[in-house]
C-alpha cells in the first residue's frame, strides 16, 4: 500500500483548500464584532465554517455598551393537546421574564399613535429581532429600543399578543387573519391558543 498519494507527474498532490469566509460573512462579522467591541483575525485566516461559528458567537454576546447583556434565547420543546410536539423560543430577560416568539401591541403614550405594533422573531441559532410593524412592513428597531419595548412586553406577553390580534385582526402569535368571532375577540387563533406559552 502507498503510504501517500502521489499524482501522474510524481509530484505530491496539494493539500485541501478550506474555503474561505464569504464578502457578506466577512461584512457582517465585522459589524457584530464592533457592536461586541472585539477584534477579528486576518480575513485570510477566517474559513467559511470559522466565520459561521463566530458569527453565532457574537450574535450572543451582549453590546461593548452593555446593551443586551443579560438577554439570552430558550427553546422549548412544548406538547399540544393532541400529543403533538413543536418547539417554541423565547426571548428571556434578565429577570427570568420570557416571552415568545410572536406579535404584539403596547400603548405608546406620547407618540403619534395610541399604539405600536412588533413582531419579534427567533431564530433556530440562537439570535432574535424586534421589529416595528408599519402598515405591513417590519421595520429594524435601534437595540436599545428593542430591549425597552421587549421589557413592556414582558409586562404581559400574552395580553399584548391579544391586543395585537384584537387591533389588527390577525393572530398576535401566528399572524394569520382572524375570521372567528371568538378568535377575534380573544385575539388570537384557536391553534395558537393552545400552544401560546406567556
Amino acid at each position: 500500500m502507498h503510504d501517500h498519494l502521489i499524482s501522474i507527474h510524481g509530484e505530491e498532490p496539494p493539500a485541501p483548500q478550506l474555503e474561505g469566509c464569504t464578502e457578506r460573512q466577512w461584512s457582517y462579522l465585522a459589524d457584530l464584532a464592533a457592536k461586541a467591541g472585539e477584534t477579528l483575525p486576518p480575513r485570510e485566516e477566517m474559513t467559511k465554517a470559522g466565520a459561521s461559528a463566530l458569527i453565532e458567537r457574537l450574535k450572543a454576546a451582549p453590546a461593548k455598551d452593555g446593551t443586551g447583556a443579560g438577554f439570552r434565547v430558550l427553546y422549548e420543546n412544548v406538547e399540544d393537546d393532541d400529543g403533538s410536539i413543536h418547539t417554541s423560543g423565547f426571548v428571556v430577560l434578565p429577570a427570568g421574564d420570557r416571552v415568545p416568539a410572536g406579535r404584539y401591541a403596547i400603548a405608546t403614550p406620547g407618540e403619534k399613535n395610541q399604539h405600536g405594533f412588533f413582531k419579534l422573531w427567533i431564530g433556530d441559532r440562537g439570535g432574535w429581532a424586534l421589529r416595528r410593524q408599519v402598515s405591513d412592513d417590519f421595520v429594524p428597531m435601534e437595540r436599545t429600543n428593542q430591549l425597552r419595548v421587549l421589557a413592556e412586553i414582558a409586562r404581559d406577553p400574552l395580553g399584548a399578543s391579544q391586543l395585537f390580534g384584537q387591533l389588527i385582526g390577525a393572530c398576535g402569535v401566528c399572524g394569520r387573519t382572524l375570521t372567528n368571532d371568538l378568535s377575534r375577540e380573544i385575539g388570537i387563533g384557536p391553534v395558537c391558543r393552545e400552544r401560546f406559552r406567556g
